[in-house]
């Protein structure tokens, strides 16, 4: 009986810690293709934003190949994020596929069709990008934990 309260209360104080260590974390502004982010950010205090291509994902959810795409500094209130563009002249080809545009205050960036679903780009801050990732783990086993 001991045993079952010491690995109740043990689970108990995991899941709490990790739930409580993932909401600081705002490393990652916007994305796209991905569901568990905005695709637009307005930006609040200003700084240097980069843009990050991941084109393949390691089994734990962290990314395994990541390319730095572009950095740009942003003053407070300006907007970066990403838009889906259609080219108006093929856009009733059979084979027309929509492309992602990212934006970040006056700059825009066309980066072409999704071509796989392990691509993803994000609009992240560089300093924070390695930590946010690091993290993946214990919120995969949170989600898992608390059944969402």
């Amino acid at each position: 009986m001991i045993r079952f309260w010491t690995l109740a209360i043990l689970g108990l104080a995991c899941v709490c810690t990790i739930g409580c260590g993932e909401g600081g974390n705002s490393a990652i502004y916007a994305a796209a293709p991905d569901a568990n982010f905005s695709t637009h950010y307005t930006v609040q205090g200003g700084g240097r934003f980069t843009l990050f291509r991941v084109t393949s994902w390691k089994k734990d959810g962290q990314p395994a190949a990541t390319e730095r795409v572009a950095s740009y500094d942003l003053r407070p209130g300006e907007k970066l994020g990403f838009n889906w563009v259609n080219d108006r002249g093929h856009m009733y080809d059979p084979d027309a596929q929509m492309s992602l545009e990212a934006y970040a205050g006056s700059h825009r960036t066309n980066l072409g069709p999704i071509v796989s679903r392990s691509e993803k780009y994000y609009w992240a801050d560089a300093n924070g990008w390695n930590m946010y990732w690091a993290g993946e783990p214990s919120r995969e086993t949170s989600k898992a934990l608390t059944m969402q």
